[in-house]
């Protein structure tokens, strides 16, 4: 411990931040439990699309949630977390397969942290991410991306499973296949404080592309189901579980809006013309990821459709 302690103390004197870069914070929710924003990680530099990073400090060691968009942003994750707390990091965890949450991780990995993820989401990340990276470059240009790299992550247990960070133990919850394959959240149960990566957005359109529909509804019912004081979401403000209610108000009310008009014998171009949600339409990123939604969600009713009608006439 002591060794691992000392190497910290070591890493933490080489990441004293110039002035410039002072402005990205971890900031407190809760006794020990802190979030450091996606504005104030993005304000340091690109990726302007990032994710909120979360931390969770014991009497022994701390947790990071996510690990910011690129290496730059990992780097300005530790530069933080050594502002914050004297407590040496046991681990990160990325929460999410979303280039948002674990393109720092590369960052972390260089300076001696644990960098792990639900093996669903480790085998994702390993098959697809190389193609979000050179988007990413495309993007923001190659200095803004310089280091980063796909991050290889060990692989967690899978299921719930617990941390101990000394006088805090804190929970890891597995969602399976909820906003995308391997979904986690970080539960503080002392403080009533959830990290909810990609299962919760805050004021926010959620992406159903590499989503399974039923199990983020399911994911979100857990939640509710919690005793949660407050949610920091992987994007908006830290907010109260009836965020995640409207969150699942929202899919579900886009689940009945497309089925009635896929009933209505509405062709898929019809029914991403016509599906409005207006009680939404205030959400960041409402004009186009809803219309992606609708799209996402029409084919999978289709296919539900045809494979109704393939059992039937195998009868």
């Amino acid at each position: 411990m002591r060794a691992a302690v000392g190497r910290w103390l070591l890493l933490a004197a080489l990441l004293v931040p110039t002035p410039a870069r002072c402005a990205a914070e971890f900031e407190p929710v809760a006794p020990g439990a802190y979030v450091l924003s996606a504005e104030a990680l993005a304000a340091q530099g690109a990726p302007a699309e990032t994710g909120n990073v979360g931390l969770l400090v014991g009497d022994a060691a701390a947790l990071l949630v996510d690990t910011g968009a690129s290496y730059r942003q990992g780097r300005e994750v530790l530069a933080a977390l050594r502002r914050a707390t004297d407590r040496p990091p046991r681990l990160a965890l990325v929460s999410h397969a979303l280039p948002e949450f674990l393109f720092g991780a590369a960052a972390l990995q260089d300076a001696g942290l644990r960098v792990v993820a639900q093996p669903d989401s480790a085998k994702l990340i390993a098959q697809r991410c190389q193609i979000c990276l050179d988007r990413a470059i495309a993007q923001y240009g190659a200095e803004a991306m310089a280091g980063t790299r796909v991050p290889v992550l060990e692989s967690s247990a899978t299921g719930d499973w617990q941390v101990d960070l000394g006088g805090r133990q804190v929970e890891v919850l597995d969602f399976g296949w909820a906003s995308t394959p391997g979904s986690v959240g970080v539960f503080d149960r002392a403080s009533g404080t959830l990290y909810a990566g990609g299962v919760v957005l805050a004021g926010r359109v959620p992406m159903l592309r590499d989503a399974d529909f039923d199990g983020w509804v399911a994911a979100l019912g857990r939640i509710a189901r919690l005793p949660v004081r407050r949610v920091v979401p992987g994007h908006g403000p830290v907010v109260t579980l009836d965020a995640v209610a409207q969150l699942r108000a929202y899919l579900l009310e886009l689940d009945a809006e497309v089925r009635r008009l896929y009933a209505s014998g509405a062709s898929l171009p019809e029914a991403v013309a016509e599906a409005r949600l207006p009680a939404y339409a205030t959400w960041v990123g409402y004009p186009e990821l809803h219309r992606q939604n609708v799209h996402y969600r029409y084919l999978a009713v289709e296919r539900e459709d045809f494979d109704a009608a393939a059992g039937t006439s195998g009868r």
